[in-house]
């Protein structure tokens, strides 16, 4: 893919082409790191760090999705909470909604019904396992004592459990 886009980027300067490309931090390698800067040194390539969408604008994103919505201010809390603020993850869960019948059509109007803490998609929490299970063996572990406090955790409690110093742990 790096190969390709170089090229690509290389070869199309009097076109008018618009490349997306997308890029997870944590999927930075030194390969890639390298790749992206010497695509940077171009003239015509632009880099855009993204952060997450704000509540405000993951309101706007689910409506923008809808014709009409009528949708409760809890779905859209709901939303922005488990997604983080990730489009992705964001658009996962209205797909997933809507074909479990939590989010439906009346009479040209789209509603939700009120919400189960159960419900996410499994394409997310597919995405989730497959990144939990490319961890080495001692962030897996760390994750799953981690993940019994919920979103947030204490990095005393899990070195004092795994035996570590607190600053590897954090």
């Amino acid at each position: 893919s790096r190969q390709f886009i170089g090229q690509l980027c290389s070869g199309i300067r009097q076109a008018h082409v618009l490349l997306v490309a997308t890029l997870r931090p944590e999927d930075e390698g030194d390969d890639l790191r390298r790749a992206l800067q010497e695509l940077g040194r171009q003239e015509h390539v632009y880099a855009i760090d993204l952060e997450p969408l704000t509540a405000s604008e993951t309101r706007s994103m689910v409506s923008s999705c809808f014709l009409r919505e009528g949708f409760t201010p809890e779905l859209y809390d709901v939303l922005h909470r488990r997604s983080q603020g990730v489009p992705f993850v964001v658009v996962q869960h209205l797909e997933a909604l809507r074909q479990d019948g939590a989010l439906h059509e009346d009479r040209g109007l789209w509603v939700n019904r009120r919400l189960r803490e159960t419900d996410m998609p499994a394409s997310v929490r597919d995405a989730i396992l497959k990144r939990i299970g490319g961890l080495p063996p001692e962030d897996r572990a760390l994750l799953n004592l981690a993940a019994v406090q919920g979103d947030s955790f204490e990095g005393v409690l899990i070195a004092r459990l795994l035996a570590e110093p607190l600053n590897p742990v954090l």
